[in-house]
């Protein structure tokens, strides 16, 4: 039970910080996968993947989340819907809870496919998006939240 409180939590976490309100949602993962989220941990970290649309007044809007399994996820986002995606990675055990997230803009283009690489290991967080081309994968510099300008 206590898990599912603190899943609950990053949740809160995932959507506080998009602007809108507090919701717990699957995402609706439906159409073609155009993102592979690699996710390696150790010790019982878990992860989560929030997806918020973001209009042209760059109000957030939560779609939901999905919780990160060790190794390949796939992942539909919609091409040409400016979205900002965030992770969290967190632990609960019995010294208390940790917690932190990373998070980018993004504008998945057609027919393009991204990886997003989640790693908790030896206290050691790391998230990194790349766009995949024919010959090799392009990191994508982070793009805040705070850097959204309305049309």
């Amino acid at each position: 039970m206590r898990s599912v409180h603190i899943l609950i939590a990053v949740a809160v976490v995932l959507t506080g910080c998009a602007g809108g309100p507090a919701e717990v949602e699957n995402y609706p993962n439906v159409g073609p996968t155009n993102v592979m989220v690699r996710f390696t941990t150790s010790n019982g970290y878990r992860a989560v993947f929030g997806v918020n649309d973001l209009d042209d007044t760059c109000e957030s809007h939560f779609r939901g989340s999905v919780v990160l399994q060790p190794g390949i996820n796939k992942i539909s986002l919609k091409p040409g819907q400016p979205t900002f995606i965030k992770v969290a990675i967190f632990k609960v055990n019995y010294r208390g809870n940790f917690t932190t997230h990373s998070g980018t803009i993004l504008i998945p283009g057609a027919n393009t496919r991204y990886e997003v690489d989640v790693q908790y290991q030896d206290s050691m967080s790391d998230v990194r998006f790349y766009q995949l081309t024919k010959q090799d994968r392009k990191e994508l510099t982070i793009v805040p939240r705070s850097a959204c300008r309305p049309k």
